[in-house]
């Protein structure tokens, strides 16, 4: 028998979930290039519609988007970003459209997600 520890998340426990190698999945046939905000500099970003779709690894979910939103700090930190060519922005909606093998079965292909990830 296999017992795994809980997770707590405002005084709720919930069962942890447990990675297992899956086949990776693709709901739709992905687009090469994306539009995005992409980092030109220090304060600076332009919209692309040329950036590459990155290659889907084990443990990543790829999100068509359905909305974006400009968060206060993300437009604040326009002046401390990324290195150029990076894409800029946190906080979008849309539905994951792939997975890798190793992403945990919460995210399922076709559901709708919201993202607010500073870490992204």
């Amino acid at each position: 028998m296999l017992v795994f520890p809980k997770i707590r998340h405002q005084d709720k426990a919930y069962p942890a979930v447990l990675r297992v190698p899956r086949k990776p999945s693709v709901a739709v046939s992905l687009p090469r290039h994306q539009t995005a905000v992409v980092a030109q500099g220090p304060g600076k970003v332009a919209i692309q519609h040329d950036p590459a779709v990155p290659a889907l690894g084990p443990d990543m979910v790829i999100v068509k988007t359905a909305a974006v939103a400009i968060n206060p700090v993300g437009a604040t930190m326009l002046d401390y970003s990324a290195a150029a060519g990076a894409v800029h922005g946190y906080d979008f909606s849309g539905t994951i459209v792939a997975h890798g093998g190793s992403v945990i079965p919460i995210s399922k292909v076709k559901r709708r997600h919201l993202i607010h990830n500073r870490f992204i």
